[in-house]
């Protein structure tokens, strides 16, 4: 399975396990608690190894090291930055809720975005 494929489908489970935290409350069971949980921290850790992976087999030749720093860089950036943003959605919804959707829906876009493309191949003119 191509890589693009294994990291948009671990975003797209991700996507789809922080919209399910987002509707926790205190009628959810605690087992269904625990098991989303689980699916949220098993996507959410378990795409680094193949994006490193990715990113070292399409930098070019002797550039891995500077391909693999910069795209840490970036992804620690948001680490960074992460929470501050977050915080400032719950200021604004006053819950958890528009949070997680925010997060969800980055994922969701992210995980689509690196989806493999099928670019149409014009046809040769005068054949049918």
């Amino acid at each position: 399975v191509r890589a693009s494929i294994v990291l948009a489908g671990l975003g797209i489970a991700s996507a789809i396990s922080v919209i399910m935290v987002a509707q926790f409350d205190d009628r959810w069971p605690f087992w269904a608690i625990v098991m989303v949980s689980t699916a949220v921290g098993a996507t959410a850790s378990s795409w680094t190894g193949v994006f490193l992976a990715e990113v070292a087999r399409a930098a070019p030749s002797g550039q891995v090291s500077a391909a693999t720093g910069g795209s840490i860089f970036f992804t620690y950036f948001g680490l960074v930055v992460g929470p501050t943003v977050f915080s400032a959605l719950i200021a604004l919804g006053g819950s958890y809720q528009l949070g997680f959707y925010v997060i969800a829906g980055a994922i969701f876009l992210a995980s689509l975005s690196i989806l493999p493309r099928r670019d149409k191949v014009p046809r040769a003119q005068g054949s049918s």
